[in-house]
């Protein structure tokens, strides 16, 4: 009987990859991982991602035989506020206001030379500590690491996942993100997830191959099985731009017979999911101003015994007209196989003001046509501002 066990520790994913505890185990500013504003990793901030984390700059440390840590226990607070105005195709307005939604106390940083962690206090589904460790080394020909982790939303490549395009569900371009952003659409890039991943990093490229269970425990039984993650990605340097080109696979057919503390998606029956797909992200600099572009395609997704088969992509992309202004768009594209009521298209510009490296403030807006639309309906309609904090 194969058990896999993410034991009282209950590791979770953090709810924002702007943890301000790197910043102070690095004594750098934030925007020395980020790129244009926060959640978003340039490749320095890849890079200290893809150390687990070990990474200091020259803050004191407690050191020993077997032992290396920062002498400074670091902690940082993300969240977020969002007030959206939607109207629906019959012409319904409603208006929302979320007040510091997606709030975490985040800690972690380097355990040792080659081993660190992310933590989150408060998880949910009755969690108490959730987070991520990993364990990983430098090679010549590249990094090898492995890493424990266990989410309530942000999905199987939630692990080890870096990049901008919307497979890991904090780091994305636009804040509205299941009508700007594929992955995060079909729930590719989101929901929850138990397992473990090992990894490649070097040489411009990136390789991860994690098995899961589509359910966030902090013990579950995976005697039925698992599913399996794959994401492979390489980056290359053309002219002074980087440019990365990826794809990956969701299969499995798994069944959760148990969660000891939890809860598993047994409404949403995502357990034999199928889905295939790529990404592309550019980012570099035009006139001086710097600018990131990522697209997403999904190729297949099946799951619920096929009972739901869907694909499509999107397209976005964001300048910084100021260093600390940025104005964006993207247009997403979704098609229902077994319903085509239920195709759209959406359209979406968009804004983002760093007031500080850590205070961002965006505001979006969304125009959706739908591919079949009902006589006399109008295009719905969503209009969203945010304010984010870390500290």
């Amino acid at each position: 009987k194969i058990i896999a066990t993410v034991a009282a520790l209950g590791i979770l994913t953090t709810a924002a990859e702007a943890t301000p505890a790197f910043a102070k185990q690095m004594n750098a500013e934030c925007m020395s991982c980020h790129y244009q504003n926060i959640p978003k990793l340039n490749s320095f901030g890849r890079d200290f991602k893809m150390s687990g984390f070990t990474m200091t700059g020259g803050v004191p440390e407690v050191t020993g035989n077997h032992l290396s840590i920062p002498a400074t226990f670091n902690l940082g607070f993300v969240t977020k506020t969002r007030i959206q105005n939607i109207t629906d195709a019959a012409g319904a307005t409603e208006n929302t206001v979320e007040i510091y939604d997606e709030s975490a106390l985040l800690f972690g940083g380097k355990l040792g030379e080659n081993a660190g962690a992310s933590f989150e206090m408060g998880g949910g589904d009755g969690i108490a500590l959730s987070g991520k460790m990993i364990f990983t080394k430098e090679f010549g020909f590249g990094r090898l690491g492995a890493a424990v982790y266990n989410t309530d939303a942000l999905g199987a490549f939630a692990a080890t996942e870096m990049f901008t395009t919307g497979l890991y569900r904090p780091v994305r371009q636009f804040e509205n993100r299941k009508i700007t952003n594929i992955f995060q659409k079909t729930g590719i890039g989101a929901g929850r997830a138990t397992g473990l991943a090992a990894y490649y990093y070097g040489n411009g490229l990136f390789v991860s191959v994690a098995q899961f269970l589509p359910a966030h425990a902090q013990a579950a039984d995976m005697s039925q099985g698992f599913n399996t993650a794959i994401r492979a990605a390489y980056t290359a340097s053309l002219s002074g731009w980087n440019v990365t080109l990826g794809g990956f696979s969701l299969s499995g057919d798994t069944s959760a017979i148990d969660t000891t503390v939890g809860t598993i998606w047994s409404a949403d029956n995502y357990f034999d999911r199928t889905a295939s797909g790529v990404d592309l992200q550019v980012e570099g600099d035009i006139a001086g101003m710097s600018f990131m572009s990522t697209a997403g395609v999904v190729i297949k997704d099946t799951y619920n015994n096929k009972t739901t088969d869907d694909n499509g992509f999107h397209v976005d992309a964001q300048l910084n007209v100021l260093e600390h202004l940025g104005v964006k768009i993207a247009y997403l594209s979704y098609n229902d196989k077994l319903n085509d009521a239920k195709d759209y298209s959406t359209m979406s510009i968009g804004s983002n003001w760093s007031m500080y490296q850590n205070v961002d403030f965006a505001v979006e807006y969304s125009v959706t046509t739908m591919g079949t639309p009902a006589a006399g309906s109008k295009d719905p309609t969503a209009l969203l501002l945010l304010a984010e904090i870390a500290f």
